[in-house]
C-alpha cells in the first residue's frame, strides 16, 4: 500500500492542524497517488535531483489522458525542467506556488512545464492521521 494511505483530505478545520516535516520516499509512488482534473490531459517530463534517496533522481515522465484523474508515472530520457526533491515537495504539498518555485537555486521549469504542473492537485489540504 502507498504510504498516501494515512493521509486524510481535510475540507476546513476551525483551527490549523499542527505541522511536520515531509519526506518523499518513493517519487514514483507518491506522483502516481496525486490526481488532475478529469478534464485535462498531463504531460511533462521533468529531473529530480535527491542526494539521499537515489531512486527518486531520475527523469521522469507524467501523462494522463482526458476522462480519467490518474497520473501515470514512468522514467525517461528528454526533460522539460530540473528540481531539488526539497522544492518539488514543498509546491506539490502547495506550501509555495509555481512562481516561488521557479525563483528556487537549481530549479529550472520552462514555460511548458510549469502549465503542465499546475493541473496536478496540489496537497494543501492533506493532513497525517498518524505519526509512527
Amino acid at each position: 500500500a502507498s504510504g498516501l494511505s494515512r493521509l486524510v483530505m481535510c475540507e476546513s478545520s476551525p483551527e490549523p492542524p499542527n505541522m511536520i516535516m515531509a519526506r518523499i520516499v518513493c517519487l514514483p509512488e507518491f506522483l502516481k497517488a496525486m490526481i488532475v482534473d478529469e478534464t485535462e490531459t498531463l504531460e511533462c517530463s521533468f529531473a529530480v535531483l535527491d542526494s539521499i534517496l537515489y531512486k527518486n533522481s531520475c527523469v521522469w515522465k507524467l501523462t494522463s489522458v482526458q476522462g480519467e484523474k490518474e497520473i501515470h508515472v514512468q522514467e525517461t530520457e528528454d526533460s522539460q525542467g530540473v528540481f531539488p526533491i526539497a522544492d518539488l515537495t514543498e509546491y506539490l504539498f502547495g506550501r509555495i506556488d509555481l512562481e516561488e518555485l521557479r525563483e528556487r537555486e537549481g530549479v529550472i521549469c520552462t514555460a511548458e512545464l510549469g502549465e503542465e504542473l499546475e493541473k496536478i492537485e496540489k496537497l494543501t489540504r492533506v493532513y497525517f492521521n498518524e505519526v509512527v
